[in-house]
């Protein structure tokens, strides 16, 4: 973790200083999907929930993909989440 000192001073304001530090390991940015709505149990699907570090989503989908012989495109998921993350997603 490095700390930067920054002083609002330095942005032109005047208020009292600030300190802060930029976090920069994947296990300081936790992601966990929350499902708007569970699985309703209709039709066939497959549900996986996949917690993964130094992959994004688009590189889960090859990955499932491959796995599964189906197209990337073809997998459902979310929304697009950070390589740079501990990330917890489903797919289906």
């Amino acid at each position: 973790m490095i700390d930067v000192p920054l002083k609002v001073s330095d942005l032109g304001l005047s208020s009292p200083p600030l300190s802060g530090s930029i976090k920069r390991k994947p296990e300081d940015f936790q992601v966990t999907e929350v499902p708007l709505y569970p699985p309703s149990g209709q039709g066939e699907f497959l549900y996986l929930q996949i917690r993964r570090t130094g992959m994004n989503t688009r590189d889960v989908l090859a990955d499932l993909g491959r796995a599964f012989q189906v197209l990337p495109d073809d997998v459902g998921y979310a929304g697009l989440k950070d390589r740079q993350s501990v990330s917890t997603q489903w797919f289906s």
